[in-house]
């Protein structure tokens, strides 16, 4: 099986070795090989030579064509789907207010560390944030989460 991560994420293939699900199978990402060292602009420049539009979501400004959403994604990569993908993002904060009624507790998937203290941060309330442009996550932090691999 060939993956779609470079030499920037080595790391993540090693991972995916070690798992025992991929057990049996042969785990190959060429870009990740020592000689197949590319930056993203090199491989978004092989695209546009060979007629490859880029992919939707990296075209967005995500790490990956794959995070249209993901739990383990930060504030960041939440707010970018919010700013990017505003159906998309208000349809899983609404799911996250649907899990927080069944489970009667405040749950969210983001934390606010803000001030020392931790609570629970909802999407809802990071939209809104970002709607009134108190948005304090670090737009440069948009990187993949990894949970695929």
């Amino acid at each position: 099986m060939h993956l779609g991560i470079d030499w920037t994420e080595a790391h993540r293939l090693r991972r995916a070795e070690a798992r025992p699900e991929w057990k049996g199978w042969t785990l190959r990402a060429p870009l990740c090989d020592a000689a197949s060292y590319h930056t993203k602009d090199d491989l978004r420049h092989a695209l546009d030579v060979l007629g490859i539009a880029i992919p939707r979501l990296y075209r967005l400004g995500f790490a990956h064509n794959n995070c249209g959403f993901c739990v383990k994604a930060g504030q960041a990569s939440h707010a970018l789907l919010y700013r990017t993908l505003p159906d998309r993002a208000r349809w899983h904060a609404r799911q996250e207010q649907r899990l927080r009624r069944e489970l009667g507790k405040n749950v969210a998937i983001l934390r606010d560390r803000r001030g020392g203290h931790t609570r629970p941060l909802t999407l809802a309330e990071l939209h809104r944030r970002v709607v009134a442009g108190i948005d304090a996550t670090d737009p440069g932090d948009i990187s993949g989460c990894g949970c695929a691999l």
